[in-house]
């Protein structure tokens, strides 16, 4: 305690001579135009910013020993508010006596009027012995007007016997952090790991405390005394990841549940996914579309890769079994899986695709590799100097190639933008670099990629549904390679007859790989959207370009939908009876000949299910902007098999998606695996874990356990 009092008596004596240069002895008025709100003041005060502080106020009270008025560095003025010196609470000065202070409850010590009449009944219960903040004080006899004429900015630390004194507020005796503040912060903390795909031991570094601390003081939820108080809100490591390995099993067990249903309705895909910047792991995520016609993509399982066969086989076994339809999407063929239908991301194929046509398309001045290396080094030069930094943290591999689609794309983009608008001459480094590249060559490879990169882009989006659009789309990426004739190749200079060779052979394995590509349930999807659903128009253009069948496609597509389907229950009158036809007769109706040949006259024949009819359908424009939504209402009102059919093709994803971390933190693949579960999660706001699933006796713990380590 005499240590306490000491560094008092220092401190304050030492910003008594600090601030008394500054102290021009004028007091602002409260409604003074200088001054900002109360709020910011105290923040200031509280968070040691520096441009307010508190200095010695003359009077004759014995409460302005724990009270100082507060002082604008900047311009010298003192203000019309008073706060204490301990925890900073502000009261304004209106000059009518000390009521409010001499009422005040500081969370380091009692009031003013308890300690001046010398009870201790007033007092915290949970602290008997513990003296007022002004009685610890005034028996040092180190802040009398006497002694001192101004307190420092920055309160004492207090002493270790203060650390429970964290159980009062300012105002009232209740905890500064309730057990359900803890509990609702334990739920952000779980979500945040999730999010950021974080370990908890984050939450124990000082730098993210200090962020906490200064949201918690911009919000003035509560009013924190010292940055120990602080500690009684952020659960240790060993609960939060308790916390988070909880959760995520009841997260996953509910998603089983939830997958297995949907699996055994209307059918579900997997999805094989790759982790950003660590290969060996794969991520398996469950697409489907919900009972509430919303589509989902929820990771399911996080396995190594080498084990990704049976990874997938277990989560069919557990999610799948009894299933009416499964498809797996991967970026890799993978071997036929019982009950699964194998499926090759979109994306991957088109990496594909322009990797084996640079690979035959080298000559000895046109090397796309060296490119790609050269500008490889110069982005890295860039970023190095200072000059420029290549923002996209995009990975460099896609199933075992260079990511052509994105990364290299981007990367041309990004090094050709510097280059022209950076002053290379500057930097003799970066001219070594820069001259030997061929830079029309670079513009000539970047405009062959953009259409590869347009189309991926589209698939790339994993909210969006777009199985759909893979037939209508692969086919416009045929026409936009198409059209190059001889004379224009004839007439080009080598880099245009580069690009023009390039573009052909491009053409000629689109359309080679054409048939492997593009499956049949490609092609019901592109029929289950209400704006592509006459395939006539695709199937003439395939058939004039591919010298096909036009008929059989057409064909095959609608008998493979009808078997899918099932039968379809009519809308129209059962067919009668001999005796109803009879009685009919009797009553004047036509006879059963009659019938037989008016029926023959209607175009019945055409609509004699439901896949007719909604292909015979005119919808207005409006109702077929989103096809989900299509589905989900008119859709399924008119077309029930149609819809139940919708449900499960149009949630198979295109392509495979890439999942990232906002943190270079290595995590293991179990807790890997628990934060993508919960992040995927959080993302459809299902299944959130909040404040009321977790158990007050582990926060409590978690508190206990940090207080033992801060003491």
């Amino acid at each position: 305690m005499n240590r306490f009092c000491l560094q008092i008596s220092t401190d304050s004596s030492l910003s008594s001579t600090s601030a008394g240069s500054r102290d021009t002895g004028v007091t602002l008025p409260l409604n003074s135009q200088l001054m900002p709100p109360k709020s910011v003041i105290q923040d200031d005060i509280r968070m040691k910013l520096g441009r307010f502080e508190l200095v010695k106020k003359k009077g004759r009270s014995e409460v302005w020993n724990l009270f100082g008025q507060v002082l604008d560095t900047t311009t010298g003025a003192r203000l019309p508010y008073v706060a204490c010196y301990a925890c900073k609470v502000l009261y304004t000065d209106t000059g009518g006596g000390t009521g409010n202070m001499t009422r005040h409850r500081c969370p380091l010590g009692t009031s003013y009027k308890d300690s001046s009449i010398g009870s201790s009944t007033d007092t915290n219960t949970d602290l008997p012995s513990q003296p007022s903040f002004e009685t610890t004080v005034s028996a040092s006899g180190q802040l009398s007007p006497e002694t001192g004429s101004s307190y420092q900015r920055e309160s004492p630390a207090p002493p270790q016997s203060h650390t429970s004194l964290t159980a009062q507020s300012s105002f009232e005796s209740s905890p500064p952090f309730s057990d359900f503040d803890r509990r609702l912060f334990c739920a952000s903390a779980v979500r945040c790991c999730a999010t950021d795909l974080l370990p908890p031991v984050v939450f124990q570094g000082d730098g993210l405390r200090a962020v906490i601390e200064t949201a918690i003081s911009i919000g003035r939820r509560c009013r924190l005394a010292d940055r120990q108080s602080l500690a009684t809100l952020i659960p240790d490591t060993s609960t939060l990841q308790q916390l988070i390995d909880s959760s995520s099993k009841t997260v996953l067990s509910e998603l089983k549940v939830e997958v297995a249903f949907t699996a055994r309705t209307t059918g579900v895909s997997l999805s094989v996914e790759s982790v950003a910047g660590d290969d060996r792991l794969t991520v398996i995520s469950a697409n489907y579309v919900g009972s509430d016609w919303r589509l989902k993509r929820r990771i399911i399982s996080v396995e190594m890769r080498d084990q990704l066969r049976a990874g997938v086989e277990r989560v069919l076994k557990d999610c799948a079994s009894g299933a009416l339809r499964v498809t797996v999407v991967s970026e890799e063929p993978l071997p036929i899986i019982e009950p699964a239908r194998m499926s090759v991301c979109i994306c991957a194929t088109l990496n594909s695709i322009v990797h084996s046509i640079f690979t035959h398309a080298i000559d000895e001045n046109r090397n796309v590799a060296d490119v790609i290396a050269s500008c490889q080094k110069i982005a890295s030069t860039l970023e190095k100097m200072g000059l420029e930094r290549w923002a996209e943290a995009l990975g460099e591999q896609r199933a075992g190639l260079i990511d052509y689609l994105f990364y290299v794309y981007e990367l041309l983009k990004f090094v050709r933008e510097c280059v022209q608008h950076s002053s290379v001459a500057q930097y003799p480094d970066l001219i070594a670099l820069v001259r030997p590249v061929d830079w029309s060559f670079v513009d000539d490879i970047r405009k062959y990629l953009e259409p590869f990169h347009v189309m991926a882009a589209i698939f790339s989006q994993k909210a969006v549904i777009n199985y759909h659009m893979v037939l209508p789309e692969w086919f416009a990426l045929i026409h936009e390679f198409s059209g190059e004739d001889e004379e224009s190749s004839a007439s080009a200079d080598s880099s245009s007859k580069w690009l023009w060779n390039v573009r052909k052979a491009t053409e000629e394995k689109l359309r080679a790989v054409t048939n492997t590509t593009i499956g049949i349930e490609h092609r019901m999807a592109t029929v289950l959207n209400p704006r592509l659903k006459h395939l006539p128009v695709i199937c003439t253009d395939l058939q004039r370009q591919m010298s096909l069948n036009c008929a059989v496609f057409r064909m095959e597509t609608y008998t493979k939908i009808r078997s899918m389907i099932g039968p379809w229950e009519s809308r129209t009158a059962t067919v009668k009876t001999d005796d109803q036809l009879s009685s009919e007769t009797m009553e004047g109706e036509p006879p059963r000949k009659r019938i037989s040949f008016l029926s023959s006259l209607e175009d019945r024949a055409m609509i004699d299910d439901e896949l007719e009819c909604y292909l015979r359908s005119q919808f207005p424009a409006i109702q077929t902007k989103d096809v989900l939504q299509f589905w989900s209402t008119l859709g399924q009102t008119q077309f029930p098999n149609l819809a139940h059919l919708a449900r499960y093709l149009l949630s198979i994803p295109a392509a495979c998606c890439q999942h990232r971390s906002q943190s270079n933190v290595g995590l293991p693949p179990e807790s890997l695996s628990s934060l993508l579960v919960l992040r995927s999660s959080y993302a459809h706001a299902t299944h959130l874990p909040d404040a009321s699933s977790f158990s007050i006796s582990s926060v409590l713990s978690a508190k206990s356990t940090v207080t033992k380590v801060d003491a």
